[in-house]
């Protein structure tokens, strides 16, 4: 039997994801009460979970790549799965080098909304399909693993950029609202984008209860909008949730002395190897399409992310620039990732449009 007819093998794939969203939820437990009252056998025990989710990560590629005969980050939902895994590899260094928990309640999230994220997307972008003949290389391996692990070292760098703003006064409660107030609804927005563009069961469900005509292309501006105003509400809620974390959380931070130096060093390991997926991904584009660049998309703002993350290390290195400036670079520089990863494969045509598969 072809495992890629087998239902079930597809089924039981994304059901190791969620249970994987769910391990990470309870890692994140542990390390958020550690961070409340400091008794170490939480401690002991996040970073015990922290482990098993790395492990569980690992195990269900291998799973997906076994069922699928290729490397597992062949499209979004794939991609996403690896892009979880580099967070929690890249934090699981952190962790045990710097011996700082109250980084997991950043960084996990970012692991969390991976998962969510590809569990989001709709499910004719999740199945298990063969490749598409672009992507039957051995450059797959080497060009997306580099790119994907990379972006996890980048959600180290968001995590302690923005701990270092928050420790040093210069990311406030009234940031945090007007960033929540502009990223949600977006955020919903794109949601509803995807949907539309892959005319899923969800979107169809919306065009019937706004009264659009999905088979004319109606008026799809109410459905947008129920999207949008439903993420802006979520991120209003989680904004006034965040009023109430205790100060003791803070306070549980390291000084931003150190804050700074982590985020040099969260840089130092994700440039080379963006750096090198980029070079690799230039050879296997002269070996496929004739050309080593073509200011496709993708290349460009893969190009964008390296230029404001070697401005980043050069200013760190020789500009003398330390804590805050390089903090909003760090911010900036993660936000040009982000939008490199889900915005150019949905938002943008190019050869690298492989969110569906």
């Amino acid at each position: 039997m072809n495992p890629l007819d087998n239902g079930f093998q597809d089924a039981f794939s994304q059901g190791l994801f969620l249970a994987l969203f769910v391990l990470q939820g309870v890692t994140w437990g542990f390390y958020l009460a550690y961070a409340l009252t400091k008794k170490d056998w939480q401690y002991a025990w996040a970073r015990r979970m922290l482990w098993a989710c790395v492990a569980w990560n690992v195990g269900a590629l291998i799973y997906r790549w076994a069922v699928a005969g290729h490397a597992p980050w062949a499209n979004q939902y794939e991609s996403a799965t690896m892009v979880a895994f580099g967070v929690l590899a890249l934090f699981s260094y952190f962790e045990r080098e710097a011996k700082l928990p109250i980084l997991g309640l950043l960084v996990l999230p970012a692991a969390m909304v991976a998962i969510a994220a590809a569990n989001l997307l709709p499910e004719e972008y999740k199945h298990i399909s063969p490749l598409m003949p672009a992507l039957q290389s051995y450059w797959l391996k080497i060009h997306v693993s580099c790119m994907l692990t990379s972006y996890g070292a980048f959600a180290s760098t968001f995590a302690l950029s923005l701990l270092y703003l928050i420790k040093t006064g210069n990311w406030t409660r009234k940031t945090t609202w007007i960033a929540l107030a502009i990223a949600s609804p977006l955020a919903g927005w794109f949601f509803g984008y995807v949907h539309q563009s892959a005319r899923s069961d969800f979107w169809n469900w919306l065009m019937a209860a706004t009264g659009g005509t999905e088979l004319a292309y109606g008026d799809t501006a109410k459905a947008y909008a129920i999207c949008a105003a439903g993420a802006l509400a979520i991120g209003m809620l989680l904004a006034f949730a965040l009023q109430f974390l205790p100060q003791r959380l803070m306070d549980s931070v390291p000084d931003a002395g150190t804050l700074d130096e982590l985020n040099y060093r969260s840089v130092a390991i994700g440039f080379p190897l963006l750096t090198l997926g980029i070079i690799l991904g230039a050879v296997w584009g002269h070996l496929a399409w004739g050309r080593y660049w073509g200011w496709d998309p993708k290349e460009t703002w893969a190009f964008i992310s390296w230029l404001i993350f070697a401005f980043f290390l050069h200013m760190r290195v020789f500009g003398g620039w330390e804590g805050r400036k390089i903090a909003w670079v760090g911010l900036i520089g993660a936000g040009s990732i982000v939008f490199t990863y889900w915005g150019v494969n949905f938002l943008l045509s190019g050869l690298h449009a492989y969110a569906k598969p």
